[in-house]
């Protein structure tokens, strides 16, 4: 009984992983808020079932790159034999015109992406850059400019560089990547579905890098027993990812990001609640 809701949990951990990563939220504060009430308990030791999360949630970041990879296969896939020739040329220039910017974001990862998180990694820190980027998004709105890109094989190296260059500041806890990604391509002129499309994009690349660098750095003792626990994770990253993004883009043909806004504020202020009453664990673990 006892594994079997290790288990469940290992789902629960997956959906709400995939959900807040897609979902301009924020996936830190959610997933120290639910290490609080739910940690995982394979091993006797705390420190090892933190080791574990952290473990879990590299595995999860792979998982959700090749998840929203099969969401977008058909339209990204460019060596299918039913594309013709100008189609493929156009799904690998949109390739290439990510995969740079996706690359600029790696760097920026490895150099400076361990020293800022070690030094911002508090609850309360953490609560509060969730509350400041929920108030940015609220007020970006207002900010942006009509757009002129609304189809993927329509923007230019502008456009993805600047949703790269903006993806950079998810480095800092609290900072969504999904977020800054979409933010940093409205600004530079696209929509709101065609910058989430980008979004989406950027992260097969950017979520599998992040995804093994964090596996290469962490160390944690396992056993054949974990392997349906991070089974069990990614299919609750798969699944939620499938609802997550095509609920977004749904969302985005009408609705604006400042419901996410207003959503981050209450979820900043529930986290800085709990952090005060010490009913979350102090530091983040990935």
């Amino acid at each position: 009984m006892a594994y079997l809701l290790e288990l469940l949990k290992a789902l629960l951990y997956g959906a709400l992983f995939a959900v807040t990563e897609w979902l301009p939220v924020g996936s830190e504060a959610h997933i120290m808020m639910l290490e609080g009430v739910l940690p995982f308990e394979l091993y006797p030791d705390a420190e090892l079932n933190r080791s574990f999360l952290s473990l879990f949630v590299a595995v999860m970041r792979l998982a959700a790159a090749g998840s929203v990879f099969a969401v977008f296969y058909k339209r990204i896939w460019p060596f299918s034999k039913r594309k013709s020739e100008e189609r493929r040329r156009s799904i690998l220039r949109i390739w290439l015109l990510t995969l740079i910017p996706a690359a600029v974001f790696l760097l920026a990862a490895v150099l400076i992406g361990t020293p800022i998180r070690a030094k911002m990694s508090s609850p309360a820190v953490l609560a509060g850059i969730t509350i400041l980027c929920g108030i940015l998004l609220v007020l970006s709105e207002r900010y942006i400019r009509k757009p002129h890109v609304f189809e993927l094989n329509e923007m230019t190296l502008k456009e993805t560089g600047a949703a790269g260059l903006a993806q950079i500041l998810s480095v800092i806890p609290g900072v969504s990547r999904s977020g800054t990604a979409i933010l940093g391509g409205r600004f530079a002129g696209m929509n709101r579905t065609s910058a989430a499309e980008l979004m989406c994009c950027l992260a097969v690349p950017s979520l599998l890098g992040t995804g093994l660098l964090s596996l290469s750095a962490v160390k944690v003792p396992l056993t054949l027993w974990c392997i349906p626990v991070f089974l069990a994770g990614i299919c609750g990253v798969f699944f939620m990812t499938v609802f997550a993004v095509r609920g977004l883009l749904s969302y985005l043909r009408t609705g604006g990001l400042a419901l996410f806004g207003y959503y981050r504020v209450i979820a900043g202020l529930v986290l800085l609640i709990l952090a005060l009453v010490g009913a979350v664990p102090e530091g983040m673990v990935f």
